[in-house]
């Protein structure tokens, strides 16, 4: 009797289950190639409903009764949520490659993409995030603690100045130098052009001065014989490959960027005001002497009193603070980037303007640049593109 009481239970408990629920089928597909994902979870918002693909991408499970959101998901795909009506009974579903997928890659010559950990050199890529904060007038400062074994020396030859760019190692007896530049697989010159020395001249900056931080969407740095090999020998001290950024897929998308950054000259010393300028405890008696103890200060007690100069006139002989300050100005750098794009399955194009107007600490000196940037791609064949 207690078991056949516990069978109409069940019994009813399942009807009640059956009227909650129904079932839902389908299959998940790969966005680009068609194929389908297997091994991804399917999951119902807020409920304990799940399932997971079969090796085809095919799906079946229960689900409650009524509308309802539907969470996709699977590695290296972006997930995505959508709306499942009440009478829908069978899905057809795809999910996009995501940033995942991309970081297992590596693009090295001639646009030829390997996987990261089948490349048998040394690998670091750096992505425009970490080129857009804190941003460097010269894109090369950026990498400055982001790359193993890369030493790079900026000039203070002001926001226009030569970045000096050196790997790990000295790969010739001549010495070493910087790295080979390639933007999107064209070899780029980056040579000094002017330099600054004891009696005049100056530094006129570098190739990678020109390169607007907002076009770059990654910089990936390759290291060892076996990068060099790739290019030859100028890449002998290796290879900095940048790649632009190209436009998003979907309808047109215009981006405007605003950068502002401020420059300031900063000094710590600790200095003493209670010593002036002199030797031996006597501040200077003319102009000649004032003119040999120019850097001195063991003179007497500053007390105000007159003191010949090398000028041979005569002057308080007074501490005078805040030379720093008073002599370097807070030098803004403000950079202004629009780009309009349209990306689809056979081809995409971006265009981007900038102007970066930077004021050095250094007054009546700085830097301005305008910068045009178009890439452009057109899928042929699939075998076969322009770019």
């Amino acid at each position: 009797m207690r078991e056949l009481r516990l069978l109409v239970l069940m019994l009813l408990f399942s009807s009640v289950l059956s009227a909650q629920t129904r079932q839902l089928s389908g299959i998940l597909k790969d966005s680009k190639t068609g194929q389908g994902i297997p091994a991804a979870t399917l999951k119902v918002k807020g409920k304990n409903f799940s399932a997971v693909t079969e090796a085809d991408g095919s799906f079946s499970m229960t689900v409650p009764q009524g509308g309802f959101q539907l969470e996709i998901s699977s590695v290296g795909y972006a997930p995505k949520t959508i709306s499942v009506d009440a009478n829908e009974t069978s899905l057809m579903l795809s999910l996009d490659p995501g940033e995942a997928a991309l970081d297992e890659v590596v693009v090295t010559a001639l646009g030829i993409v390997k996987e990261a950990r089948k490349v048998g050199y040394a690998v670091t890529t750096v992505k425009n995030e970490a080129l857009a904060v804190a941003r460097e007038t010269n894109v090369g400062n950026s990498l400055a603690g982001r790359v193993a074994g890369l030493k790079v020396s900026s000039t203070s030859s002001g926001p226009g100045g030569t970045s000096k760019l050196l790997l790990r190692g000295m790969p010739s007896m001549n010495g070493a130098g910087s790295p080979l530049l390639v933007i999107n697989g064209v070899p780029m010159q980056n040579a000094q052009r002017g330099a600054s020395g004891e009696w005049g001249g100056a530094d006129n900056g570098d190739g990678l001065g020109n390169l607007n931080p907002d076009d770059i969407e990654t910089m990936t740095v390759l290291k060892g014989q076996s990068a060099s090999a790739l290019y030859g020998n100028r890449a002998t001290n290796g290879v900095i490959l940048i790649t632009t950024k190209s436009a998003r897929r979907g309808d047109y998308n215009i981006d405007y960027n605003l950068n502002l950054m401020a420059d300031k000259a900063m000094d710590f010393t600790d200095w003493q005001y209670e010593y002036g300028q002199g030797v031996g405890g006597q501040k200077p008696a003319s102009a000649a002497a004032a003119q040999t103890t120019a850097r001195w200060t063991w003179g007497a007690k500053l007390d105000g009193s007159p003191v010949t100069q090398f000028d041979g006139n005569s002057y308080p002989y007074s501490p005078v603070k805040g030379n720093i300050k008073n002599f370097y100005r807070t030098g803004p750098t403000l950079t202004n980037t629009i780009s309009f794009g349209r990306g689809g399955d056979m081809g995409n194009f971006r265009i981007s303007l900038s102007n970066m107007d930077s004021k050095s600490i250094l007054r009546n000196s700085g830097v301005k640049r305008n910068t045009v940037n178009l890439n452009f791609m057109q899928r042929i064949t699939d075998k076969l593109s322009i770019s």
